[in-house]
């Protein structure tokens, strides 16, 4: 496996990881066929399209960077619709990176995807990823858009595997001016660069100071684009009135353009040869009173620490292919690693003791044939609860696919007829999710919840359509007790895994 084999093999990022960024400020999507594979671009794709939520501005006012509006109505009916603007991340208006932004904005919204033609495959539009294009006349319009504003496309975004080699990539130092009394951490897998020395980052500030204007730590994203390169990302904001909007002068001597609402914020440098946007990470609105958003204080002096003077680039994407390519080959070596570790259910349970446990005390394990194909699936979990469903697959033992997990802890029940049953409750919620397991994953039948102490809907069922959207319906006590009695569970019968692996 080179480089560009990771670029092709590793697939594109599917519709559904966008849903809780959509929920808030995510620009509008095209549809596409069904993604189906999971790839190192998808978290750069990722990155962009969360950016795609910031709100923009030149150094008037944000209405100078508007390009339409639209009601936006979210699949949760719990949230009200509202309005938004949809803005260019490159420039004002009348400037060519803006024209170049409508035009290409435009395009999207009116292009149609081909039912019947076949995509150009991956090793083929690798200049044009960033941009999402797929078939030839998307390529086409990103061409015809560079040559008539006199831009150039950005070809290959870069990925490193820690924002240090990204930024020695760049030549720069960091992002955060020195001896500013805050403190800078770069995320990880949260930085991508392009040859001419665009740059998306993503960090978190933290005042050191005792008696710091602002305590909490603050989310922020960078992304630099040079004024020659056709970006072709373009974002959206709620109200445009919900936004205070002010220019501040950094300690550097920069005008930043700044606004900030009670969940989100933004900082603007418009520069000579580069478009400087800094995004201020978003809260949800419900969390908006016990989490509140910085203060207009806090982010002046946050705006004084951070350098609105970068210059970085050009890069030397010879070097950066290299790195790629060392990358694909010890991602394969460890693949090939973890397969042979975790070929049958004995080494993967060896392999998780070595790796995460540290110890089995504790851990138990059951066999059982969800699906009565002839082949046993495992459990894992601890007492006479199991967490965790596991089957054989070509890259060895893996965690069956589908099956939902908000990192706070499940129970997992196997009931009739190869159904697989995620159970959660809390104080404030009993939820029951059910699957259908066909022996390669689980497809979501099902989830019926149970809201303690709401009186106009304590009981309700949601279902997830294939593009991931989510809808949910009240329902009475009756069908709640109805739909936990058409899936009964089956008794299985847990051992210690130290009696597994000694037999």
């Amino acid at each position: 496996m080179n480089g560009k084999d990771l670029f092709i093999g590793l697939g594109d990022i599917s519709q559904k990881y966008y849903e809780k960024a959509e929920m808030e400020t995510i620009a509008p999507a095209v549809t596409r066929r069904p993604l189906r594979r999971p790839i190192l671009i998808a978290a750069i794709i990722a990155a962009m399209l969360l950016l795609a939520g910031c709100t923009v501005m030149y150094i008037l006012r944000i209405q100078d960077m508007a390009m339409d509006k639209y009601t936006y109505t979210p699949a949760n009916t719990e949230i009200p619709a509202e309005e938004r603007t949809v803005i260019s991340l490159q420039g004002y208006v009348g400037s060519p990176n803006y024209q170049a932004t409508k035009e290409w904005y435009e395009f999207r919204q009116s292009y149609v995807l081909p039912e019947d033609e076949a995509e150009i495959p991956m090793e083929d539009r690798l200049d044009y990823l960033s941009y999402g294009c797929f078939f030839p006349e998307e390529i086409a319009k990103v061409d015809e858009i560079c040559e008539k504003y006199g831009l150039h496309p950005l070809g290959i975004p870069w990925m490193e595997e820690s924002v240090d080699i990204a930024l020695n990539a760049l030549g720069i130092d960091g992002l955060v001016l020195p001896d500013t009394g805050i403190e800078v951490t770069y995320l990880t897998n949260q930085a991508y660069y392009f040859g001419d020395g665009t740059f998306d980052i993503a960090f978190t500030l933290q005042f050191t100071d005792e008696n710091a204007i602002w305590s909490d730590p603050m989310e922020f994203r960078m992304r630099y684009v040079k004024k020659t390169a056709f970006d072709g990302v373009y974002g959206q904001m709620g109200p445009i009135e919900n936004y205070e909007q002010w220019h501040y002068t950094t300690n550097q001597g920069v005008d930043v353009l700044m606004a900030r609402s009670d969940i989100q914020g933004i900082m603007i440098a418009d520069r000579e040869d580069a478009f400087l946007t800094v995004f201020i990470g978003t809260a949800s609105a419900s969390q908006a009173e016990d989490d509140p958003f910085p203060t207009r204080e806090a982010l002046e002096a946050a705006a004084n620490a951070i350098d609105f003077l970068v210059t970085p680039g050009p890069v030397d994407e010879t070097a950066a292919q290299a790195r790629l390519d060392a990358t694909a080959k010890r991602l394969e070596e460890e693949r090939k690693t973890y397969i042979e570790k975790n070929s049958t259910y004995e080494g993967a349970i060896r392999s998780k003791i070595e790796t995460w446990w540290g110890s089995s005390e504790g851990i138990n394990c059951a066999f059982i044939d969800i699906d009565g194909n002839g082949t046993d699936e495992m459990l894992l979990g601890s007492g006479i609860e199991f967490s965790g469903a596991y089957m054989m697959s070509e890259n060895g033992v893996i965690s069956i696919p589908g099956l939902w997990d908000d990192g706070t802890g499940r129970t997992l029940c196997i009931c009739e007829n190869g159904i697989i049953e995620i159970y959660k409750k809390n104080d404030e919620m009993e939820a029951h999710s059910y699957y259908q397991y066909d022996g390669s994953n689980a497809k979501a039948i099902i989830t019926v919840v149970h809201h303690f102490g709401e009186e106009d809907t304590p009981w309700r069922t949601y279902k997830m359509d294939e593009t991931g959207n989510v809808t949910w319906d009240p329902i009475s006590q009756e069908d709640y007790e109805e739909t936990l009695s058409l899936y009964p569970r089956k008794e299985v019968m847990a051992i210690p895994v130290d009696d597994f692996l000694a037999q």
